[in-house]
């Protein structure tokens, strides 16, 4: 019994959460990219400055203001190059589309 009610409160837990959960920081980061929630960890480091603090949480870890700020900088330089390979991507789906179409 003790052990169905360890088990229990997972029930309620979102899988997605949990993936997020068990992926190590560069696989959340990549995530984060992924789906353009880069301006997360922004908001984030605005919030932190206007409070007056040097210190972001952020994905369950505490960064220095300064190290935040590389951290968003390498995920903007990221997300450019990811959206610019699915833009390519996405043209040449639409061009795959029109050949065979005509």
């Amino acid at each position: 019994m003790n052990c169905i009610a360890n088990v229990q409160p997972m029930l309620f837990f979102n899988i997605n959460n949990l993936k997020f959960f068990i992926m190590g920081k560069m696989k959340q980061i990549a995530e984060i990219i992924a789906n353009n929630d880069v301006h997360v960890l922004r908001r984030l480091i605005k919030v932190s400055q206007a409070a007056n603090r040097n210190e972001v949480s952020f994905l369950g870890k505490t960064y220095s203001i300064d190290d935040a700020n590389k951290i968003l900088l390498y995920m903007y330089n990221e997300q450019a190059k990811y959206n610019k390979v699915r833009g390519a991507e996405r043209a040449l789906e639409r061009i795959k589309n029109t050949d065979s179409k005509s």
